[in-house]
């Protein structure tokens, strides 16, 4: 009986060979990106990396914003490094981003804007622009400003009593304490110096000073001469303080 003759095949050793290669390659260099595909999710998860995530805002002078006074609004996002646009919007009131759009509703990548105008009630609305931005949102309020009138003024120096040329703190203590006016002070000689930092003072480093600030320094006055505070508005007449500068 005639034995079977096998056949040696080329093709099969040539195709086997090659799987083994292939396998070999991927157990060498396995992070080599060779045998990585390109997968969609891959694009996905940068884009979501770079999307806004969230916004924060700091308003000046305070917030919410006080109705009808101007303002400014400053955005901050997280991640700091977007970079995109933004839809600022007002039931009442006008935008400002400084690069000429101006209205109620602006679109700009500016994150800082002027506000100003907007009456008792309404609400200021920052979004990010994209439907990968939805989450990037907040509202401010704008309120009407404190009726609460001073009926009281009382200015504290340190040292008291306030010499000659010399530098001194002076604390301004109104009646009620609730109250959140402006100040006026006027002195003879001599210069004001803010104390902590205040946007709306006017007349630093100068012998008149307007401010929402209650600590302030003073140095150069001379003897005899005095330093008067006053609280600004029609209701707070009755709202003075003097201080005497003695030898």
């Amino acid at each position: 009986m005639e034995k079977t003759k096998q056949t040696f095949s080329w093709e099969k050793a040539a195709g086997l060979g090659g799987l083994v290669l292939i396998i070999g390659l991927a157990l060498i260099i396995p992070n080599s990106g060779v045998f990585q595909a390109n997968l969609p999710q891959t694009t996905q998860l940068h884009a979501t990396a770079n999307a806004c995530q969230k916004l924060d805002a700091i308003t000046l002078p305070q917030s919410p914003i006080p109705a009808n006074t101007p303002a400014v609004i400053a955005i901050n996002t997280t991640p700091e490094t977007f970079s995109g646009t933004f839809t600022y919007a007002s039931s009442s009131g006008s935008l400002n981003d400084g690069q000429g759009n101006v209205g109620s509703y602006i679109q700009t990548g500016a994150k800082k804007i002027n506000y100003s105008g907007g009456d008792d009630g309404s609400m200021v609305t920052i979004q990010a622009v994209g439907e990968q931005n939805k989450n990037c949102l907040l509202t401010i309020p704008v309120i009407k400003n404190p009726s609460t009138a001073c009926t009281g003024l009382k200015v504290v120096s340190d040292p008291s009593p306030l010499p000659a040329n010399q530098s001194a703190a002076l604390t301004i203590i109104p009646t009620p304490q609730n109250f959140q006016g402006t100040y006026l002070l006027q002195a003879d000689s001599g210069q004001f110096q803010m104390q902590d930092a205040d946007v709306q003072a006017t007349g630093n480093l100068s012998k008149t000073l307007v401010t929402r600030s209650t600590n302030v320094l003073y140095n150069g006055g001379k003897e005899g001469e005095k330093i008067v505070v006053k609280a600004l508005g029609a209701n707070n007449n009755g709202c003075t303080a003097t201080i005497p500068i003695t030898k």
